[in-house]
């Protein structure tokens, strides 16, 4: 099995922070596993995803509610913000039918 799949980072650019608690920002992946039956009651599958590294530059709209955090956030206004994701995934399951 193999798979490609591309779509865009489904963040908009002027909330990035909120990207932070819920990481979007890979847009390529690629994929690809087997699977194995010995017999009929029994599957072994492997599979690997490959996120591909990509960068999101925008602005985080903090509503001027963590200006004393964030010191880049002057006037209640937004800050510049840069968000970087790859991610690696393999697994290995083992299935029997009863």
């Amino acid at each position: 099995m193999l798979g490609f799949n591309y779509g865009e980072a489904p963040m908009p650019n002027d909330q990035l922070l909120f990207s932070t608690l819920a990481p979007a920002v890979t847009e390529h992946h690629l994929t690809m596993g087997a699977a194995y039956r010995p017999n009929k009651a029994m599957e072994w599958t492997f599979a690997y995803v490959h996120a591909f590294r990509n960068t999101e530059k925008g602005l985080a709209n903090y509503g001027g509610q963590f200006d004393n955090f964030f010191p880049n956030a002057t006037n209640n206004g937004p800050g510049p913000t840069e968000l970087e994701m790859y991610q690696d995934s393999v697994e290995l399951s083992f299935a029997y039918k009863l």
